[in-house]
């Protein structure tokens, strides 16, 4: 028998071929669609990934419902919006409502609240199309979720939810959990909110990963970022810092000016002592327990490699650290040597600064700011703030800083260091040292505020974002690096976290008679970080599940709340003996959602043995011990 070729290859059948037999197609077709419509639903129906026992039911619900032309493509899923309402119809859609209905009253009767009155509210179709854009996302990208926040319209919400994709909802009422199913895409949280419900699409961050997790790079354009100042390559760029300074009255800095200033950095980083991680006159430096913990074991070897690097100073420079006044007393001797060619233009009789003030922590007169000799000794000043926020980074070589500008932060620790010299109060000693580390760091790349900051060539971020563990004693509290903060091919300039509070435990976890020892059972089960985009900032937000509930957690409080932990000294016991039952009613057993216990008792967290969960069990003002 002979072969028989087909005369026409339909394989390569292209939209105008297709377009060639619209007629005789739509004379077959039941409908009064043309071919391309068909291409193009396909295409919009292959957006819509749902799942369920609803999605067996589409091919039988397609044919028994009448089709609709669509005639402008910007109106699409707006109509489709309009229409959804008619094609849910086939599926019971009220009877899913009322379901809904009843598990939302159910789960509030159970938290002993009233139900919102606004949750059967009705979605308008502009807010329809904007829900089913972001669902649709979010199940086809495995990076991005959408999370659906507030109470209006949160029954119809749920019931579409519960019909599209079951298998990608995570439900939250109150923060409890009532419905998880296989992945967590589409986060719908009912909360009592009398506003707008928020649909934000959020993208997920890799925790723990080996590569930076925040989205930095480098890139060829300078975004616009309105900054006009000198920036400053990582390595020297104390000692260029102060060369720029000095430059605006014709001075050189000269190498025993910068290694008096060097000199001051580890007896101020022990002055900080962490009463509340508040200045306290009567205790004196607390050694270890200050700024000086926050190093590793090893400060003076940090400090000798940092200065050298960065004061552009020789090996060797280092000698036995001095107290914070012998360090003060070098520092008036390295200055006066350095400016013996400067007049002061204020008090012609004698200098407009003495050892008995230092920096004035007091407004400076008009007369002593435009004084050339002033300008040089608050440039010093400035420097060693500077300086010292350094010694809490680890930088590429590649990374800049800029030039500082923020007043307030480089005003205050010189009048505090005049403050702990002579055991004055004033509003710097009343200021958290954890807090005056922060807004110093911050200003390397321009801001004073959020987690992490971009300037127009670096990026400075807490290093507790990458790694989220109690500190490392071998790793630094901030990261520097070069790039910006790119984020959908947009610039961004702060980086901030999700704010939120968490209550104080009301109840001890620890009942009847059983003993209290050390453990892990109230650490958190699962951990998610993810990034939003704002207006010229990027948010995080940080959500963890404890005990069939979810909590945020705000980082820009914990972090720095963790470098005020203090470590224990090992006991002679062992680790799993129980507490003496005379102690037990003086403490509470807390977890990671309410680590705080009410006021007259002890918290006892019980997060044994994993860094993670001590880290995010640490509170701001709280004195902490591990």
């Amino acid at each position: 028998m002979s072969q028989v070729a087909p005369q026409v290859d339909v394989g390569t059948l292209t939209l105008n071929g297709l377009a060639a037999f619209a007629p005789v197609l739509a004379v077959l077709s039941a409908d009064d669609v043309t071919p391309l419509a068909i291409v193009q639903m396909e295409n919009l129906g292959s957006l819509f990934h749902i799942n369920g026992k609803y999605a067996l039911q589409v091919p039988d619900l397609l044919q028994r419902c009448k089709s609709t032309r669509l005639d402008r493509l910007g109106l699409l899923l707006v109509q489709v919006a309009k229409t959804l309402s008619s094609k849910l119809e086939v599926l019971g859609f009220g009877n899913i409502v009322a379901a809904q209905v009843v598990r939302i009253y159910d789960a509030y009767k159970h938290f002993g609240k009233s139900v919102p009155d606004n949750f059967l509210d009705k979605i308008a179709p502009g807010d329809m199309a904007e829900l089913l854009h972001a669902m649709t996302r979010a199940v086809r990208e495995e990076s991005i979720v959408v999370r659906i926040t507030g109470s209006r319209s949160m029954g119809h919400i749920l019931a579409i939810v519960t019909i599209m994709f079951p298998k990608d909802a995570f439900v939250t009422m109150e923060n409890m959990i009532v419905f998880e199913g296989l992945r967590k895409s589409v986060l719908v949280e009912f909360t009592d909110s009398d506003g707008t419900t928020n649909v934000q699409l959020e993208s997920k961050l890799q925790i723990q990963s080996t590569v930076p997790i925040l989205p930095i790079e480098k890139h060829s354009r300078i975004p616009n970022n309105d900054w006009h100042g000198y920036c400053y390559n990582w390595t020297g760029c104390m000692a260029d810092m102060l060369q720029v300074m000095f430059m605006e009255d014709g001075l050189i800095s000269p190498e025993p000016l910068r290694v008096a200033c060097c000199g001051m950095l580890e007896p101020l980083a022990k002055a900080f002592n962490s009463v509340h991680g508040k200045f306290d006159a009567t205790t004196g430096p607390l050694g270890v327990h200050g700024t000086i913990k926050m190093l590793g074991p090893y400060p003076h070897e940090r400090i000798d490699q940092i200065c050298q690097k960065l004061w552009r100073i020789p090996p060797g420079w280092a000698k036995p650290a001095l107290s914070l006044k012998n360090a003060f007393d070098n520092l008036l001797l390295a200055f006066a040597e350095a400016t013996l060619t400067v007049s002061c233009t204020c008090e012609p009789q004698k200098r407009c600064f003495t050892s008995q003030e230092g920096w004035s922590s007091h407004r400076i007169p008009p007369k002593m700011q435009w004084c050339p000799l002033y300008r040089s000794w608050k440039a010093v000043g400035e420097t060693i703030v500077c300086g010292f926020g350094c010694l809490f980074v680890n930088a590429d070589d590649g990374a800049t800083i800029v030039h500082p500008m923020d007043r307030a932060v480089h005003e205050s620790v010189p009048g505090f260091i005049s403050d702990l010299l002579y055991l004055k109060r004033s509003e710097h000693t009343k200021r958290r040292y954890d807090e005056i580390i922060h807004r110093c760091i911050m200003s390397f790349c321009g801001s004073t505020s959020g987690v992490g900051a971009s300037s127009n060539s670096s990026t400075v971020y807490m290093a507790a974002l990458q790694t989220p563990l109690l500190p490392n004693t071998m790793n630094a509290q901030f990261i520097l690096m070069e790039g910006q903060l790119i984020f959908n091919g947009r610039y961004h300039t702060l980086l901030t976290a999700s704010e939120s509070e968490r209550p104080e435990a009301q109840k001890n976890i620890h009942q009847g008679t059983q003993p209290i020892i050390p453990s892990s059972a109230r650490e958190h089960s699962s951990l998610d970080m993810t990034i939003r985009e704002g207006i010229r900032s990027l948010e995080l937000t940080l959500t963890t599940v404890i005990g069939g509930g979810i909590v945020h957690l705000n980082l820009r409080d914990i972090i720095p709340a963790s470098w005020e932990l203090h470590e224990a000294e090992p006991c002679e016991h062992s680790a799993k003996t129980p507490l003496e039952p005379r102690y037990e009613d003086a403490v509470f057993t807390t977890s990671v959602a309410s680590p705080l216990a009410i006021r007259g008792k002890i918290s006892i967290v019980q997060v044994s043995r994993n860094p993670v969960a001590q880290l995010l069990s640490c509170v701001k003002n709280t004195r902490l011990l591990l």
